[in-house]
């Protein structure tokens, strides 16, 4: 169970803040289950409310910063992406991102950016699937470890420029 103030990374919706774990009185929902109230970072006028007991979106404690300094020192042992054809990369992009695993998202930001260099050496643009799922890895990513290691983006990007 997380605590009132926690940042936790909740599916699709990223780092998100603990603000309140309490019953809810809302039309429909059960007047006994116990929900956590989370405020997505980075839109703080959204609420989310999850029930402590769901197990249908992934949620988890993000990062602390041992944690965050060990995925960055070891972000050159993680390997890319075994290549394959553009819809199976889609679906497993796919997978990655929901998975909100952040070795499976540094694996997908290496092989995108991969790709990216290599097309432009071909005079080719990136594709807009690749556009789309690094742009979301890498928002994923750079939002867990801004928080974690009390860093801004543009510090991040320095570090991580070379993934």
């Amino acid at each position: 169970m997380f605590a009132v103030g926690d940042y936790v990374v909740y599916g699709s919706n990223g780092i998100c803040m603990v603000r309140d774990i309490s019953k809810i009185d809302i039309p429909g929902a059960p007047g006994d289950r116990i929900y956590y109230l989370l405020s997505p970072v980075g839109s703080k006028d959204s609420k989310i409310y999850s029930p402590v007991d769901n197990t249908k979106v992934i949620m988890r404690r993000i990062l602390n910063k041992e944690e965050a300094q060990e995925l960055l020192e070891g972000i050159s042992d993680i390997p890319e992406i075994p290549a394959g054809n553009d819809k199976l990369m889609e679906l497993k992009y796919k997978e990655i991102i929901s998975s909100c695993d952040l070795c499976q998202l540094v694996s997908l930001i290496k092989t995108i950016r991969r790709k990216r260099n290599k097309r432009l050496m071909e005079g080719k643009k990136i594709t807009t699937t690749d556009e789309r799922y690094l742009k979301k890895a890498e928002e994923s990513l750079f939002g867990e470890l801004m928080i974690a290691l009390g860093k801004d983006r543009n510090e991040l990007e320095d570090i991580l420029k070379e993934i």
